[in-house]
């Protein structure tokens, strides 16, 4: 009994913050179209990030729910996995400003220089283009070269793949 009560809060608590998102990416899209002011876009991309890093939170504590004690709530909530390196939902727009430069690493990558949680984040490029799936191919071209890596955007429309690290690149 004590189980179900656990699992009906925690996915209760995701829903709540998967709706606060939706609502936090749509205040950050008109504060882009609306041509606001930088710290405007600044505090709707930090509430933004804080809830994608508590939803963050809350899908590896209910992976781990899951695995752990209640394996069949994989068929009552089939989206609750932790999604590791490779965040589907983030978009590069929602961490680098509009009129932020990009500059080409070492290695002619290119480089957005951007921020997450109020620190500054570099998110470097890498193309994607065999037939695997993309978040298969993303991992393994962003993980074996960039140091310190802490996400993974994935652009499916331009077949590229976004590493973020605090780190700057060389």
């Amino acid at each position: 009994m004590q189980k179900a009560v656990v699992s009906t809060q925690s996915t209760g608590r995701l829903t709540c913050v998967q709706g606060a998102l939706k609502g936090a990416k749509r205040k950050l899209r008109l504060a882009l179209i609306d041509d606001a002011e930088t710290d405007q876009i600044i505090e709707a991309m930090d509430a933004l990030h804080k809830l994608y890093d508590e939803e963050s939170k809350e899908n590896k504590q209910l992976s781990s729910l899951v695995t752990d004690l209640r394996p069949e709530l994989i068929i009552e909530h089939p989206n609750i996995k932790d999604t590791g390196l490779v965040k589907p939902s983030w978009d590069i727009s929602e961490f680098v400003l509009p009129n932020e430069a990009t500059t080409t690493g070492a290695d002619n990558r290119i480089v957005h220089v951007g921020r997450y949680l109020r620190e500054r984040v570099y998110f470097v490029e890498y193309n994607l283009n065999s037939s695997e799936p993309l978040e298969i191919q993303a991992e393994r071209a962003v993980k074996g070269n960039l140091p310190g890596c802490f996400a993974i955007i994935i652009s499916k429309q331009w077949r590229k793949a976004l590493g973020a690290t605090r780190t700057e690149p060389i």
